[in-house]
Order: C-alpha cells, then structure tokens, then sequence
C-alpha cells in the first residue's frame, strides 16, 4: 500500500511539473484572443518558434491629465519579445517617435500553457508630445490576456 502511494505521488509530480514547464507554441501560428479588460490582441509566433512577431492590441491607459486613452497598438517587424524552450515569453519594444508620440514602451510577458493557448500580462506607456491637441501626457496602462489558436 505504501508502494502504491509513492508511486502516486511521484506520478503527481511530475505531471505538475510539466504543467509548471509550459508547452512548445505551433511555429508560424497566430494566436487570438482577449485582454481583462475586453479587448482584442493577437500576436503571431514566427517560422521557427524563438520569437513572436506582429503584435496587435487595444488597451485602455489612464494619462497623467486625468483621463483614459484607449492605445490601438500595431508592431512592425522585429523579435523583441523572445519564446523560450520552457514556452515561457518575455520582451520589451520601444516605440517610435512621431508627430504624436515622444516616446513609449511595450512589455509583453506570459507563458505558453498549452501548444494552442498562452496567457500573460501586457504593459505599455507611451508619452505624447506638448503639441498633443488632447494634452495627454503620458498614458500607461496594464491589463492580463488569454491568446488562443486553432
């Protein structure tokens, strides 16, 4: 009887620990889903697994002047946000400046749990010029999300 609840145990370890690891993602896949707050992301993982690229989101900021900003952000081309052999993700991009935006950051964060779904924590602040017609500031904003793919 002994035996038989050590090896139990043992059995429960270490399915945990490869829940603990996280998944591989699918190479090539896009992932689609939604953030706490309700709003869409989506990200795609790149042809060899290492990186996601092509970063879409909507998240609601609050800026220093007081009032929120709702930021529709689109990634160019780039690896900033590095997959590990754990599944496990993490990566910072700066944003370019413009006629608008200063200056900014998004951080994307999360592991993935399954082959077909991730989860984690999107961050980002972006800092508008003075000439912003709407004196934002600077927004930041932080929210939990879900991807999935089929």
């Amino acid at each position: 009887m002994r035996r038989i609840a050590i090896i139990v145990g043992l059995c429960a370890s270490l399915v945990l620990s490869a829940i603990a690891l996280g998944a591989a993602p699918i190479n090539g896949a896009t992932y689609k889903g939604h953030t706490k707050q309700g709003l869409k992301i989506k990200f795609q993982v790149e042809s060899t697994g290492d990186y996601i690229e092509h970063l879409h989101y909507d998240l609601i900021e609050n800026c220093s002047n007081g009032t929120q900003n709702t930021n529709a952000f689109t990634s160019g081309f780039g690896t900033s946000y590095q997959i590990a052999d754990s599944g496990k993700f993490h990566g910072t991009q700066k944003l370019v400046a413009s006629s608008t935006v200063k200056s900014g950051k998004v951080t994307l964060k999360g592991k993935f749990v399954t082959s077909h779904k991730a989860t984690g924590t999107l961050k980002d602040t972006v800092t508008f010029r003075k000439s912003d017609p709407n004196h934002r500031g600077t927004c930041s904003g932080k929210t939990k999300f879900t991807v999935k793919t089929k």
